[in-house]
């Protein structure tokens, strides 16, 4: 994933990474691969990398992993806002906006 490109601290954009293990998202995900769309991505926070998160001290839990049509503003930021505040940003839930999915790896 790719969240706020084109931002003043990030003009290429920040990188981070899900683990998804619900088939139908799984499918979502990959109609939007390379697809240039931006698209939210929702999650619960979880504390450390989760093994597929590297280098953020963060990740969302793959359980609670959505592509919702719109979310609240309040879990809306960077990966680097997360960072800074930990797993509490967004009442413990991140959705950036600006997201698009620009690969798939297994």
């Amino acid at each position: 994933m790719r969240a706020c490109r084109g931002s003043r601290a990030a003009p290429d954009g920040e990188v981070f990474r899900i683990l998804l293990r619900d088939n139908s998202v799984i499918d979502q995900a990959r109609a939007l691969v390379g697809a240039g769309r931006r698209r939210i991505v929702l999650g619960r926070l979880a504390a450390g990398n989760g093994g597929f998160n590297t280098p953020w001290n963060w990740h969302l839990d793959p359980d609670t992993v959505s592509f919702p049509e719109v979310a609240i503003e309040l879990c809306d930021g960077c990966p680097r806002d997360v960072e800074a505040a930990g797993v509490s940003y967004g009442a413990g839930t991140f959705c950036p906006w600006t997201a698009e999915i620009v690969a798939e790896q297994n």
